[in-house]
């Protein structure tokens, strides 16, 4: 009957008519009409005439997380958005780093270097700041979250697992967007890149 902000107080069930202002009726899916009009009827016998007001327990329950609700949909939208500018700004900064890179790499595959080898080199890089940054941003998050958590009695816990699985999602997140930078940059023909040397 209340949120997760409260602890479960005593509840106490009595049998007296004269005082009931609540009633809780569980109602088989497929007539919700039928039988709520049927309760209707019925109840205005003990409301003294007065129609009874009808609240399903669902709609009860989202009024008691609205705020969540609406937080987390705040939540989702900033993310979204923050995500989507950070990849903006790695493919940037993968364009601008393989530019820097260009006689490196032709140097690297006159010598004999792989494809493969000069794209897990550029990717290297990102992998290796986005891991430096979660050593930052985990710490910060957990925090700020256990400060949210706080505000409830009964929560849940944090895992190792979420941590590693947001890691790994960063991680796929940011060679996807380097990807193509790198394997275009990595497939040049040398010859290109240093013809002017």
């Amino acid at each position: 009957m209340h949120s997760f902000h409260e602890s479960i107080g005593p509840l106490q069930i009595r049998d007296d008519p004269t005082r009931i202002n609540e009633v809780a009726v569980r109602i088989a899916p497929g007539n919700i009409r039928g039988t709520t009009k049927w309760i209707a009827e019925r109840g205005a016998r003990f409301n003294k005439g007065k129609p009874l007001e009808f609240e399903p327990f669902d709609e009860r329950l989202g009024d008691l997380y609205r705020h969540e609700q609406k937080f987390a949909e705040t939540i989702g939208y900033a993310t979204g958005l923050a995500i989507f500018v950070a990849c903006l700004g790695l493919f940037g900064m993968s364009v601008f780093v393989c530019q820097q890179k260009v006689k490196e790499i032709g140097i690297r595959k006159v010598l004999g270097a792989a494809t493969r080898d000069v794209y897990y080199r550029l990717t290297k890089e990102f992998v290796g700041l986005i891991l430096l940054s979660s050593l930052v941003a985990f710490p910060l998050a957990l925090y700020l979250v256990g400060i949210w958590l706080d505000q409830f009695v009964y929560r849940v816990g944090i895992s190792v697992w979420d941590i590693l699985l947001t890691a790994v999602v960063d991680i796929v997140i940011v060679v996807a967007t380097v990807s193509y930078q790198a394997v275009k940059a990595a497939s040049v023909n040398p010859v290109v890149s240093l013809r002017y040397e």
